[in-house]
């Protein structure tokens, strides 16, 4: 049976299974290979590769040689049928029709299915005919159907046997890992593709898939000329039809692109550090010299310092303390993204009260925070920077010593949506569509200590978690900032 494949093997028995009358596949040489139970049952026979059973051994002595020598000259033919005396287990002969139809045109040796139906059966037999045909045409068309599918896939396919060597490889996997010649790799261990901690991932993957489960890893692998190559690899076990693991299939995709990519972001973080480094160190050390120094020039001169003078330095004072301010608002901004922290259940209104705690607005300022939903499952830290900026802007930016701002919060089935709204005099039009943005601020008083980083860390803390950020006019005066938080946010 070694000249039929072995996946295809099984499906043609279960085929010769549906024929109720003896049905056999053999050879351009009249040698059988497989047959159906009503051929075993009527013979007598058992096929093994130790005794051979040709089409001619079930005729009779007068048909035998007249059958073996027609044959002979006429296997080229498509068809052959004819009516032949067969013997049966108990050494017997009945008449059947002979039928026998070429399969496989285009291989060498050539497959050639038979069927014996009794004369007496033969109107049932033509119907049982038929719809093996029928079967057997749309199981070749699935064949094909799926040959094709795999031949054009991108990806490296490959079919392992249980010990981990490679059957086959698809033409698109050949490709990609530039094979030029199959044979060189054909029945080659696949762990030996693998080096140090791949190799051990690879181990692992294949006695997964010969227990019957599927497993997956990322491994390095370079082509045959040497191309450095990532990939995504799943390694499945392939059943037979007692639920058997028969073989592995193994399947690589590339990713050397996506693993480029993190290597450069892995960099680029790195040199991001390095600037933080660079900023907190090299940038503030000087800006705390000049600070001293205004100090120690102010001390020195002391009641001789004219009131114009005094006014410099408190200028200058201020100037420093805004510059300090805003570096650490950039070294602020430039954490967000670059740190994991782990989401946990919190009581919304008990957070919301230690926020507006800890800014200490006004005594007069009323905060108001109701009907929230009594928990939620966030990152602590990221919801405490953007409730603490945006109501921290609300209590700074009003225009009277009283004010009032309300803090709501929405169960939106598959997000939450917040809401801060203040009755201050609200954002400038002029100032609506850069007020996100960095460095940037509702007004142009360059006095104060005001950055215009807050609302860009709360845009991108926001954005980062796969919620939006935007801003309306609050009624009857004043502007109110809302935010979505998703039930499931970015991990």
């Amino acid at each position: 049976m070694s000249f039929i494949a072995t996946d295809l093997a099984s499906s043609y028995q279960k085929l010769l299974e549906r024929i109720r009358a003896p049905a056999w596949l053999m050879d351009g040489a009249g040698r059988i290979y497989l047959a159906n139970i009503a051929w075993e049952n009527y013979t007598g026979r058992s096929l093994s590769n130790s005794q051979p059973c040709f089409l001619w051994d079930l005729f009779s002595l007068e048909q035998k040689e007249i059958t073996k020598d027609r044959w002979q000259q006429n296997s080229p033919l498509k068809k052959w049928q004819n009516n032949y005396h067969l013997q049966d287990s108990q050494g017997k002969y009945s008449l059947f029709n002979l039928e026998l139809e070429l399969l496989t045109e285009d291989r060498d040796p050539q497959l050639w299915i038979g069927t014996a139906y009794s004369r007496t059966g033969q109107a049932i037999a033509e119907a049982k005919l038929a719809d093996y045909k029928q079967k057997e045409l749309k199981l070749q068309s699935n064949i094909e159907f799926v040959r094709r599918i795999v031949e054009s896939s991108p990806d490296c396919i490959k079919v392992l046997d249980l010990q981990g060597r490679i059957l086959y490889m698809n033409d698109g996997g050949q490709n990609i890992m530039e094979i030029d010649d199959f044979a060189r790799v054909q029945y080659a261990p696949w762990l030996t593709f693998w080096h140090d901690c791949d190799r051990e991932k690879a181990i692992q993957a294949l006695a997964i898939a010969n227990g019957g489960e599927i497993a997956r890893f990322d491994g390095y692998c370079a082509t045959a000329k040497g191309t450095p190559k990532w990939w995504e690899v799943i390694v499945t076990p392939m059943l037979d039809e007692n639920n058997q693991v028969q073989e592995i299939l193994s399947i690589y995709r590339d990713i050397t692109a996506r693993k480029t990519a993190e290597e450069t972001l892995k960099q680029r973080n790195h040199e991001l550090n390095r600037f933080t480094y660079i900023v907190s160190h090299d940038l503030k050390a000087p800006l705390r010299g000049i600070a001293n120094l205004a100090q120690w020039l102010a001390e020195d001169l002391g009641e001789q310092v004219s009131p114009e003078s005094k006014q410099h330095l408190d200028l200058l004072d201020r100037r420093v303390q805004r510059m300090d301010t805003m570096i650490n608002s950039l070294l602020q901004f430039s954490r967000v993204g670059r740190q994991t922290l782990a989401t946990e259940t919190i009581d919304l209104a008990e957070l919301i009260a230690e926020v507006i705690d800890s800014l200490t607005p006004p005594a007069d300022f009323k905060i108001t925070y109701a009907s929230l939903p009594p928990t939620i499952t966030t990152k602590r830290l990221f919801l405490t920077q953007v409730l603490s900026n945006l109501i921290s802007n609300a209590i700074k930016h009003h225009d009277r010593d009283t004010g009032q701002i309300e803090i709501t919060a929405q169960d939106c089935q598959t997000h939450y949506q917040f809401a801060i709204a203040d009755d201050g005099p609200g954002v400038m039009e002029s100032a609506k569509e850069r007020i996100f943005e960095i460095f940037q601020t509702g007004d142009s008083d360059s006095s104060t200590l005001n950055t215009g980083i807050g609302l860009a860390i709360v845009k991108k803390i926001v954005e980062q978690e796969g919620g939006k950020l935007w801003l309306v006019e609050n009624t009857p005066r004043g502007c109110k900032f809302l935010f979505t938080r998703p039930k499931t946010p970015k991990i």
